[in-house]
């Protein structure tokens, strides 16, 4: 005699279709959740860069001054921004007869001004890197911008791992402003002069010190995070010393990390540094340092 296999209850039925369809929708929600966070931080990077860019522009406008500030607005859903103080350290050698032991140092300390968005939000890859401002500088080649055209701040993309968590960085830093010409000293001789441009980024409300009779020690400074999501950020000059060496045979540029977690594969800069020689030992060096402070509300 067969046995008649029982039926799912209506009720038992239900139950079940009630339990796909919520699994069903949850999946959907996560994935519309995520796409939807994707879309934020990929805004975000845009308006980054955005950003960055017309930052770097305002440093060269007030470079150099003093009181001069530009303003920019910003808004973001993920994006966090920050003042990293004593990222960077500038060593400029100068060969002379005019220096004690014909060797003379300057030095310049900078800070970056970073705006970064969590990888796991969106993420372009671990050491992506593109450049922002000026579009065609060639990062991985020199640090060194040249030219009276040149900018005194770089901006540039990185996605890179620091203290354990990666992140999209989108980070302005100042660079070397190199400028070349000659100067008259009687009749027709002319002696090549070569400016160099160095800008300390600092925050606004920490300003770090010009340095005096051509020297300069790090500053102390604290990290200083601007407005989580949204408001405006203020870059302002705050004045500038020049210090000059005459007799000058050879200049050697170098730069260093000064923070363990932004080293030297952060920047992707080169680790030779830039040299410049005058075989007849009669050029004359200007170096200028100033400080633009970075603020927000």
């Amino acid at each position: 005699m067969r046995k008649s296999k029982k039926a799912v209850s209506p009720v038992v039925a239900t139950v079940i279709l009630i339990a796909v369809f919520i699994a069903v929708v949850s999946a959907a929600l996560s994935f519309a959740e995520v796409e939807l966070s994707s879309y934020y931080a990929q805004s975000d990077l845009q308006q980054s860069s955005t950003l960055a860019s017309q930052v770097a522009q305002g440093i060269n406008a007030v470079a150099l001054t003093f009181g001069r500030s530009v303003s920019i607005g910003y808004s973001f859903k993920y994006a966090s921004i920050a003042v990293i103080p004593n990222v960077v350290k500038y060593v400029i050698q100068i060969s002379s007869s005019e220096c004690p032991n014909n060797m003379c140092y300057v030095y310049a300390y900078t800070g970056m001004l970073v705006i970064a968005i969590p990888a796991h939000y969106y993420s372009l890859g671990n050491d992506y890197m593109s450049t922002i401002y000026p579009a065609s500088f060639p990062i991985t080649k020199t640090f060194v911008s040249k030219g009276g055209s040149g900018s005194i701040a770089l901006a540039f993309t990185k996605e890179f791992e620091s203290n354990g968590i990666e992140f999209l960085y989108t980070v302005v830093v100042p660079v070397p402003l190199e400028v070349n010409t000659t100067q008259s000293i009687g009749g027709s001789q002319k002696i090549p002069v070569v400016r160099l441009y160095f800008v300390q980024l600092s925050n606004l409300a920490q300003q770090y010190p010009l340095p005096s009779n051509c020297t300069a020690n790090p500053p102390k400074a604290s990290v200083s995070i601007l407005s989580l999501k949204s408001g405006y950020i203020t870059v302002q000059g705050q004045g500038s010393q020049v210090c000059s060496v005459i007799g000058v045979t050879s200049i050697s540029i170098q730069w260093y990390p000064m923070s363990t977690l932004y080293s030297s594969q952060f920047f992707n800069f080169p680790q030779t540094g830039q040299v410049i020689v005058f075989p007849n030992g009669n050029a004359e060096l200007q170096v200028y340092i100033g400080d633009v402070g970075v603020g927000g509300p």
